[in-house]
Formats: structure tokens, C-alpha cells, sequence
């Protein structure tokens, strides 16, 4: 697993291809819809666009980071479209109300609320794919307006949600020798020159793995893999010292 998170393209790759599955789903859900509550619900339980996203998708990344952290956000397409915008955005940097996470709290409100009881994005394929679509739309034009990973790390409910489940997880990202980035004189991993590269870039969550108390704001996104000269980005078992994977 460290190994595959030092690849070079591995994590982007997964990330383009998810992308592509989600462009796939929405695509085939256009045009299928309907007005009557009973057949909506044959259609939850039916149809194979719902069925992926509500029945399998989601149930599987809360498991996921149940074991690993927040590793769904590892291949998340949003991360993916998040830093292609922020590169070429304003870079504005988040303010109060943003860090307050009063706009998750309202997300949530309309997820459930308005998106899920009252127009049932999760039964009708139509209006999940118009879900997805206001999704990808949201996160792409605040990271315009927002530096770095501002969607990621204080507007996406999904992140946010799968953070809590990470508290409990069997795995976390941490460095094999504390020592070893005390002496480090670049600190890659948080230097704000690598904010914006494609590939090493230094953490855009601004945690500095050193001092990483838990994985409930690390994406895992792996860039701090690549980013760091000394070799001293370990993910690795919360109770034990032996590394998550043998080499």
C-alpha cells in the first residue's frame, strides 16, 4: 500500500478513471424518472445506476474508512477536479464562516431534507444525476474562488461525514521517525511552494504529518508520499508500530 501511494501517477490514474465511472453513471441515468412514489421505489431497487451509488457505493466507503481512514478520498474524482480549479483560481483563502463548518451543516440539510425526503434523489436515477452534476459543478467553482483543497476540507459532507468514521479506524497516515523531519530543512510536505503541483504536493489539508494527532482531516490523498525527500511517510497500524503493509 505505501508503495502504490509513492507511484508517481497511481492515485491520479484511479482518480480519472472514477471519474470517468461517475460520468458513466450520470449519463445513463439521464431520462429515467418518474412521478409515481410506488415506481420510484422499483426503481431504487432496480435500476443500476441507483443501485451502485446508493446500495453499493456508499456503504462501501463508510466501511472503507472504518479500516483504512479516509481512503475513499484518495481516489475521489472531486479531489481530482477540485485541483485543476484551484490551480488556475483566485486562491482566495477560506474566511470564519467556512471553517465554522456551518456550510457542511447546511449541505446536509439539503442532502437529506430537501434532496433525499422530499424530491428522492436516491430512487429517481434523473434527479441523482442532476445531484452529482450540482456536485461536481459546487466543488469546481469554489475552488475557484478558494485556495487549495477549501472544498475538500470545509464544504464536502461526504468528506466530512467519512472524517468521523476514520476517528475509528484501524489505520492512520503518520512518518516512521519523528526525528528525521525535525532535522528536515525543506519540510516539502507543508512548503507552500508545492501547493499547486500535480504531483508532491505539500499538504493543501495544512497538517504537518509530524504532528498529525488523528487521520480525521488527512485525505490521504498521498501526496505527501511523493512529496517527501526522506522517504518518512508511513501509513501504518494505530495500535502497532509494524508498518500497515509488509514491502
Amino acid at each position: 500500500m505505501n508503495n502504490l501511494f509513492k507511484k508517481k501517477y497511481f492515485l491520479i490514474l484511479i482518480q480519472f478513471f472514477t471519474l470517468i465511472s461517475f460520468v458513466f453513471l450520470i449519463y445513463v441515468s439521464i431520462g429515467i424518472t418518474t412521478k409515481d412514489p410506488a415506481f420510484a421505489k422499483i426503481l431504487r431497487n432496480t435500476n443500476l445506476a441507483n443501485l451502485i451509488v446508493w446500495s453499493y457505493w456508499w456503504p462501501l466507503i463508510i466501511a472503507i474508512s472504518i479500516l483504512f481512514g479516509r481512503f475513499w478520498c484518495s481516489i475521489c474524482p472531486m479531489e481530482l477536479v477540485v485541483f485543476i480549479g484551484s490551480k488556475i483560481g483566485l486562491k482566495n483563502k477560506p474566511n470564519k464562516f467556512l471553517k465554522s463548518h456551518w456550510l457542511i451543516t447546511l449541505f446536509y440539510f439539503l442532502i437529506l431534507i430537501v434532496g433525499i425526503h422530499t424530491f428522492q434523489i436516491h430512487r429517481i436515477p434523473q434527479l441523482m444525476a442532476i445531484y452529482l452534476i450540482f456536485l461536481f459543478i459546487f466543488a469546481f467553482v469554489s475552488s475557484l474562488i478558494w485556495e487549495k483543497r477549501t472544498f475538500c476540507t470545509y464544504i464536502c459532507p461526504i468528506g466530512h461525514l467519512l472524517g468521523f468514521y476514520s476517528l475509528i479506524s484501524l489505520k492512520k497516515l503518520s512518518v516512521k521517525d519523528k526525528n528525521i523531519c525535525e532535522k528536515c530543512n525543506v519540510k516539502d510536505c507543508i512548503n507552500k511552494k508545492n501547493d499547486y503541483k500535480l504531483i508532491g504536493r505539500s499538504c493543501t489539508s495544512e497538517i504537518y504529518p509530524a504532528k498529525m494527532k488523528n487521520g480525521k482531516d488527512c485525505i490521504l490523498c498521498g501526496q505527501c508520499h511523493k512529496s517527501c525527500k526522506k522517504d518518512n511517510i508511513i501509513i501504518k497500524n494505530k495500535n502497532r508500530s509494524n508498518y500497515l503493509f509488509s514491502r
